[in-house]
């Protein structure tokens, strides 16, 4: 990801006008949440930016719920949806392949569609704060 783009520079810019002169709190956190929309879809496009925005929303209910089992399990799909997107080749190829022959033929047949596509953007990142924050709020 390059920033010294002529798109990142305009972005910027308008960006950080628009957030300056918007006045109620409010406001300022609709621009934010947009920025933040429209500059990981540009860079990652709507299947990067769509699993974030999912977890996003399920880390917000199940924080403003403050149930303990609601953030135990908003926090069990973050890590899994970690896992999905970065570790799934690794665990097809060498842990279960390792373990069947058979495993390994089907992966080498049909992992590789869904698989082998780009994780989102910052999916670790978003996945720890997450957690993060998860944990946090169900410890009081």
């Amino acid at each position: 990801m390059i920033f010294l783009t002529y798109w990142f520079v305009i972005f910027a810019a308008a960006f950080f006008a628009l957030y300056w002169v918007a006045r109620p709190q409010i406001l300022r956190q609709i621009v934010l949440l947009a920025g933040c929309v429209i500059f990981h879809a540009h860079f990652a496009g709507p299947a990067g930016v769509i699993p974030i925005i999912v977890l996003g929303l399920v880390t917000y209910l199940a924080g403003l719920s403050r149930n303990r089992y609601a953030c135990r399990f908003a926090m069990t799909l973050c890590v899994l949806a970690l896992v999905f997107y970065k570790y799934s080749l690794f665990l097809v190829h060498h842990v279960l392949a390792n373990l069947s022959a058979e495993v390994a033929r089907w992966a080498q047949q049909s992992g590789h569609g869904l698989l082998s596509a780009a994780p989102p953007l910052a999916i670790s990142f978003f996945a720890f704060e997450f957690v993060h924050y998860l944990y946090d709020v169900s410890h009081g």
